[in-house]
């Protein structure tokens, strides 16, 4: 195939899967069938593009991070549903840590300015995980995908009665209220 071709398909999959869709009434309705779990933004910082990362919980411990994209607006009830991406263990060194984020943020594989940056940083403990994470969403790059994330620690108390299995596996919508 010409890469032209390639490149073509490339951008329009790249475009069809960074656009949410709008629900329905319908579609809505349906969507409100299957398990939710609701989740109050208001303690989140946003990033542009509109993408939201929650704080640090206040303690010492390490913690997961969720990485959850935006898939639908269900303009009726006023609210977004996102669907995990990808969970980013703690228990991860700091290069597949880095790795994991530009895959699931800039869906693409980590670069040799990323590979020298970030992890020596997370390693010195000059930036944390969840600030590393801030800075490829808030990337121009990242902006440029125009793909709406959130990005939650796990566990943490906004998460405080949800729970992902051993795959980080979350089947269900998790419906965004109070954007």
């Amino acid at each position: 195939m010409q890469p032209f071709v390639v490149g073509a398909i490339r951008a329009i999959t790249q475009s069809l899967q960074s656009a949410p869709l709008t629900l329905d009434a319908d579609a809505a309705t349906e969507s409100r069938t299957r398990q939710e779990f609701e989740l109050d933004v208001s303690a989140a910082e946003a990033l542009a593009g509109g993408s939201l990362i929650f704080p640090n919980p206040q303690d010492s411990l390490d913690y997961d991070w969720c990485i959850f994209r935006l898939i639908a607006v269900d303009r009726r009830r006023r609210v977004r549903i996102f669907q995990l991406g990808a969970r980013l263990y703690a228990t991860l060194n700091s290069v597949h840590f880095v790795s994991g984020a530009y895959e699931h943020i800039l869906r693409r594989p980590i670069d040799e300015d990323g590979r020298s940056i970030y992890p020596p940083l997370i390693d010195g403990l000059k930036l944390s995980k969840r600030d590393t994470l801030k800075k490829i969403a808030d990337s121009p790059e990242a902006r440029s995908l125009k793909t709406t994330l959130l990005i939650v620690p796990h566990p943490s108390v906004w998460f405080a009665a949800l729970s992902l299995d051993d795959d980080g596996d979350a089947s269900f919508p998790l419906v965004v209220t109070r954007m």
